[in-house]
């Protein structure tokens, strides 16, 4: 039924690098003439590698390719709302002009929140920039915001996480005295509960890394306030 639908359309806008793995098969299904834009490749990719601190212990999170969390720079999405409105206005020409004033718009806003951003995390101690959550998902906002980043390895989604590499976090965690470990809202929160009891570290409020909000500028604020509230103090 979907692909029925989808063959209706003239314009397919998908996230990019690799997030949506069905878009090669998708695209062969289709029998019309559809233009696919991909707007996180118009931005600069973060490679997945064991050597990179970022995602250190996650090297096979997506099999050393790029990092398809691109939307947690905000800058990244000022540019990527400028690159859909030249999109939305060649594929509908009657509109351009409207397309192209409300890309122009959207892209404000986006640069805004980046300022904003940066300008809340500086009143973070920089000893404490550091987000521990249940995966590789925060690159982006570590690169782009000044965050160093630690991943409970094996705690992602549903995955259980071994006996090994909880005792390897527990101890990080300890040696490195880590503020605080961050929940995501769609994680395993009672994993993280039970390391925050044996490090003795905060739990900070749940990050949401996707999928958990239709607006995008008030999860980034949202998540900006829940690393404030854990790790401004001390």
């Amino acid at each position: 039924k979907d692909i029925r639908e989808l063959e209706q359309c003239r314009l397919i806008i998908a996230s990019g690098k690799n997030i949506e793995i069905y878009l090669s098969d998708l695209m062969d299904a289709l029998k019309g003439e559809q233009y696919l834009v991909e707007l996180g490749n118009t931005v600069p990719s973060q490679k997945i590698d064991a050597k990179n601190s970022l995602y250190a212990c996650c090297p096979n999170h997506a099999a050393g390719q790029a990092d398809p969390h691109w939307w947690h720079n905000a800058k990244y999405m000022a540019r990527a709302a400028k690159t859909l409105g030249k999109v939305l206005a060649v594929h509908d020409p009657r509109y351009a002009d409207l397309y192209k004033k409300r890309a122009a718009e959207v892209r404000t806003k986006y640069k805004n929140l980046h300022e904003w951003i940066k300008t809340q995390v500086a009143t973070i101690p920089e000893k404490n920039r550091r987000i521990v959550s249940a995966h590789a998902a925060f690159g982006y906002f570590c690169q782009a915001y000044g965050f160093k980043a630690s991943y409970v390895k094996g705690l992602s989604g549903k995955a259980e996480i071994s006996a090994k590499d909880l005792a390897d976090t527990i101890r990080q965690i300890k040696e490195e005295r880590l503020p605080a470990i961050f929940p995501e809202v769609h994680g395993n929160k009672k994993m993280i509960y039970q390391i925050a009891k044996e490090t003795g570290c905060k739990v900070g409020a749940p990050l949401v890394a996707d999928g958990h909000y239709a607006d995008y500028e008030k999860m980034m604020r949202d998540n900006v306030k829940s690393l404030l509230d854990a790790l401004k103090q001390g």
